[in-house]
């Protein structure tokens, strides 16, 4: 298509919207657009800019539609074309960006579903949620507040100051600046008042457990008009929407043993019986405060923690025992960091043979009169104690539920004589670095997860 036969189209185009054009014009147009794939296209683009300049309500001055057809519509091909790029290519761009109020510094392991916020190492955040299947995410508000998601977990970012624990379990660290930092769940709340914390909402049970590491806490049940302040050590738990600190041990009741006619399955727990737990700590040498808890650690300094277990199994007939498992629920603790960990964190499980020594007590026990410790060692006295068994986890997992069975569990059991058997678990796997996170699993003294286990089949 000439030049010369540009220009024509377009005076025919402007005449063609006056109602002005003649019949031989109308005529030379419909020939020229049928005729010239060039012209065909041009008239179309021409036609539907126009139409799309007055629907946006652009009109160029009548001098310049008057003077110069051609001007027009190269203006008019120009101006729409800038209105197609901003409004259709870049519609984002010229919208007002929601503001940014943190940033997901941090992924290890993990599973994501229906989130609305990105997933992505690095991603800024806005308000919105996250879903976590599986695995451990650190998330660092613009405020300078640094929280780790724990999976299974279900969070809602508010602000920079303000976070929704629908599900699931976070550690938060709160720097000094940006205290009043709130953690809500559908049933409690915590304010920080400078401190380190963790907070767990279990949405089926509707429980809500604040666990204060350090500094001070404030935690406030939904429907109670005041709140407590906790501090480092102390935790508290809003259940029916009471609030209540949880140093007070619980009686659970998780089975007994019918001599006249057994059950295929029989659960005996730490807090049946005589039945006893406790962890001990190489650095404190005296008694573990932390009595929910029993923490294992393998520490490059003197920081190395062991956890032990007595079960109460008087009563129980061997002869009835099929199989024998030990039951332990690994939770979060908020001490230490993962990442000085190996990737894979594994662990010993070891039965006291020494019975003369299952006569602890747990109140009393410590570091140096522990039943087959090593003082200065982070192994044990093999001569009164025989390995059971042993598991491992990625490191970035800190809820877990495990498992440990098989010939040498079932044997230690039977070989007992005096009804009690005494476990003591250990972590094989050491820290690359003095800050290595501290594992634990549920004591007896827990109010939410279930205490150290055995679980009999027996038969019928």
């Amino acid at each position: 298509m000439t030049e010369k036969e540009e220009e024509q189209l377009y005076l025919w185009i402007e005449k063609q919207k006056d109602d002005c054009l003649s019949n031989d014009e109308a005529k030379a147009l419909e020939e020229l657009i049928l005729n010239d794939e060039e012209a065909r296209s041009l008239y179309m683009d021409l036609t539907t800019f126009d139409a799309m300049l007055f629907e946006k309500g652009i009109e160029p001055s009548e001098d310049l539609k008057q003077n110069n057809s051609i001007i027009y519509y190269k203006v008019a091909l120009f101006a729409v074309a800038a209105l197609l790029v901003l409004t259709f290519i870049f519609p984002k761009q010229i919208q007002p960006q929601a503001k940014s109020i943190a940033t997901l510094v941090k992924t290890e392991e993990c599973i994501w579903t229906n989130s609305s916020l990105p997933t992505s190492a690095g991603s800024n955040l806005t308000s919105g949620g996250f879903n976590l299947v599986e695995g451990l995410a650190t998330v660092k508000f613009t405020s300078g507040v640094e929280m780790i998601i724990e999976a299974p977990a279900e969070i809602e970012l508010i602000d920079a100051m303000n976070c929704l624990v629908k599900h699931g379990t976070v550690m938060v660290e709160v720097p000094e600046g940006a205290q009043g930092f709130t953690i809500d769940t559908p049933k409690a709340k915590a304010i920080d008042h400078g401190t380190k914390f963790v907070v767990s909402y279990n949405k089926k049970s509707e429980k809500s457990l604040v666990e204060v590491i350090d500094g001070e806490v404030e935690v406030k049940a939904n429907a109670e008009s005041e709140g407590k302040r906790f501090f480092a050590g102390k935790s508290a738990m809003v259940s029916d929407n009471k609030l209540r600190s949880i140093e007070i041990q619980q009686e659970l009741n998780l089975g007994a043993y019918n001599k006249e006619k057994p059950e295929k399955r029989l659960r005996i727990s730490t807090a049946v019986g005589r039945g006893m737990d406790q962890a001990i700590d190489f650095s404190k040498k005296t008694k573990n405060k932390h009595v929910s808890l029993l923490t294992v650690k393998n520490a490059l300094n003197e920081l190395k923690r062991k956890s032990y277990m007595k079960f109460d199994i008087a009563g129980l007939k061997t002869h009835f025992v099929k199989n024998v498992k030990l039951k332990l629920n690994f939770i979060p603790t908020g001490f230490g960091n993962t990442y000085h960990l190996p990737e894979t964190a594994t662990f010993e499980v070891y039965g006291l043979t020494d019975e003369n020594q299952d006569n602890w007590i747990e109140s009393l026990l410590t570091w140096e009169n522990a039943p087959a410790n090593e003082d200065q060692s982070d192994k044990l006295d093999f001569s009164k104690a025989v390995k059971v068994g042993e598991f491992s986890f990625n490191r970035s997992v800190q809820r877990k539920t495990v498992m440990i069975n098989g010939a040498d569990l079932h044997d230690f059991i039977m070989a007992d004589s005096n009804d009690l058997v005494t476990f003591i678990v250990i972590r094989t796997s050491k820290e690359h670095h003095r800050d290595g996170y501290v594992h634990a699993f549920a004591s007896k003294e827990h109010p939410i997860n279930l205490p150290p286990t055995l679980v009999f089949e027996l038969e019928e």
